[in-house]
């Protein structure tokens, strides 16, 4: 099941921030928790849950503590850098206004899910009450049925 981005909004407009504003054209899921102080797994579980923001390398870290770990950048900040011709490791930050749109983008994404749960409870709700006014009708109909036949059966 796709992770909600209402469940990782505080993730996501950290590492958003954080891979946009840092000097570091990529960085590893252990050194973005390092710096910004968060449980390692809950990073890659957020930076691999929503590839439409981070990109994954194709490249490890062959750093000692940091072996094995893959880098990640944001996807605005690696097409930049391909047009920027910066290969070097060094990159140049996302403007503010690029940082904001992203987050603005993250924070839209939580409001169609809020916004979808609602419109899905509201359905369940009219579904609910629907089946109950069929019942009702149901048992009128019977009730209707059983006098208008006993009322036959009388009067014969």
């Amino acid at each position: 099941m796709k992770t909600p981005y209402s469940e990782s909004f505080d993730l996501l407009v950290a590492l958003i921030s954080h891979l946009g504003s840092t000097d570091k054209a990529s960085s590893t899921p252990t050194r973005i928790a390092s710096n910004l102080g968060l449980e390692k797994q809950r990073v890659l579980n957020v930076l691999e849950s929503f590839p439409a923001f981070f990109r994954k390398s194709n490249n490890t870290s062959n750093h000692d503590k940091l072996a094995g770990d893959y880098y990640y950048t944001l996807h605005l900040r690696y097409s930049r850098r391909k047009i920027d011709h910066e290969e070097d490791g060094a990159s140049q930050p996302l403007t503010t206004e690029e940082i904001k749109m992203l987050i603005n983008l993250v924070t839209h994404m939580v409001q169609q899910e809020q916004e979808n749960s609602r419109s899905m409870i509201e359905l369940q709700q009219s579904y609910k009450n629907l089946e109950s006014t069929n019942k009702v009708t149901m048992y009128a109909a019977i009730i209707a049925t059983v006098v208008g036949i006993a009322g036959v059966i009388v009067s014969s």
